[in-house]
């Protein structure tokens, strides 16, 4: 097990030494990005997950957006819904990088306004 002061250093030199040019993109401090990574291991860790394990809740997650909204007035599913699929899919697209890159994290829960557009990956 690391100490917080090793684990920071760690997860700051990955943040630090990235080649992916999308972190630009996110418009976060270095210290944002990294505390989201060291909170993206420790949630992976309690819950005893992998990041396959994530990847496929993610998928799920996306058929919300197929299911019956239980009304005939309403055809599609609230804005809320859409939002909040799309936030978890923004996820999905991270993983997804080309294989020239590194990995993607998300780090959506790391913004104060998560249904924002463009992508919350790290």
């Amino acid at each position: 097990m690391l100490s917080e002061a090793s684990a920071w250093q760690i997860a700051r030199r990955l943040v630090v030494t990235s080649t992916d040019d999308r972190l630009v993109e996110l418009e976060k401090s270095v210290d944002v990005v990294t505390s989201a990574v060291i909170a993206l291991s420790r949630a992976l860790s309690e819950n005893v997950a992998d990041a396959a394990d994530v990847e496929r809740m993610v998928d799920r997650f996306g058929g919300l957006l197929d299911l019956p909204t239980g009304s005939r007035q309403v055809k599609e599913a609230y804005k809320s819904v859409r939002d909040a699929v799309a936030v978890v899919g923004s996820c999905r697209r991270c993983s997804t990088s080309p294989s020239s890159s590194p990995p993607r994290r998300c780090v959506a829960g790391s913004s104060s306004t998560p249904t924002r557009s463009r992508s919350h990956c790290a």
